[in-house]
C-alpha cells in the first residue's frame, strides 16, 4: 500500500484526497518538526501526534471539522496553531500539555472537551469567540485565573493568565 504523506528534512507532508487520520498514525515520531496537512482533511484522529516531541508548527486544514482526543497530546515544542473557522469539536486532551503561547477558538466551535489545553505552563491569552461553545470541565485548567469558562464562554469573552 502507498503511503499518503511524506517526510523529509523534518516536514510532514500529507497528499490531497487524505480526508481522515488513522490513531496514533504519527505518534512518538521524533523528526516531525513541521506538519503540513492538505485541504480536503476532515479529521484528526485519537493520538494522532501524541508526543512528537519536536513538532513546532502544523497548519489545520479549513476543513476540519474535529480535532479528536489527544491529537497534539506532550506536543511539548509546539508553541502556537491556527484553529479554522469552520471548526466543530476540539476534543479532550487536544492540545494538553503543549507549550502553545495564545489560542483563539473560532465561533464554529461547539465543543472544547476537558483538559483539551490542561498544563500548557505558556498558556497566556485564551480568545473563545462563539458564544454557544461548550466548554467541559477544566479546559483551560482547573483554576486558569479563577475564571469558570463554562459560563463566562456565553459572552464570547477573553480570558488572560497573569
Amino acid at each position: 500500500m502507498t503511503e499518503n504523506y511524506k517526510l523529509e528534512n523534518g516536514v510532514l507532508i500529507l497528499f490531497p484526497g487524505t480526508e481522515y487520520l488513522e490513531s496514533e498514525k504519527f505518534s512518538e515520531n521524533p523528526d516531525i518538526i513541521k506538519a503540513i496537512l492538505p485541504e480536503g482533511l476532515r479529521h484528526i484522529s485519537v493520538a494522532c501526534f501524541t508526543s512528537c516531541e519536536n513538532l513546532t508548527e502544523v497548519n489545520i486544514p479549513s476543513t476540519v471539522k474535529t480535532i479528536d482526543d489527544g491529537a497534539f497530546l506532550s506536543c511539548t515544542a509546539l508553541r502556537a496553531i491556527r484553529l479554522p473557522e469552520g471548526l466543530e469539536e476540539i476534543a479532550d486532551l487536544a492540545f494538553q500539555d503543549t507549550a502553545l503561547e495564545k489560542i483563539t477558538v473560532p465561533a464554529s466551535v461547539r465543543r472544547i472537551g476537558e483538559e483539551a489545553f490542561f498544563e500548557c505552563p505558556h498558556l497566556a491569552e485564551a480568545d473563545v469567540l462563539g458564544p454557544e461553545t461548550t466548554i467541559c470541565e477544566n479546559a483551560f485548567g482547573s483554576d486558569y485565573e479563577g475564571q469558570d469558562y463554562r459560563a463566562c464562554a456565553a459572552f464570547g469573552a477573553r480570558f488572560k493568565k497573569n
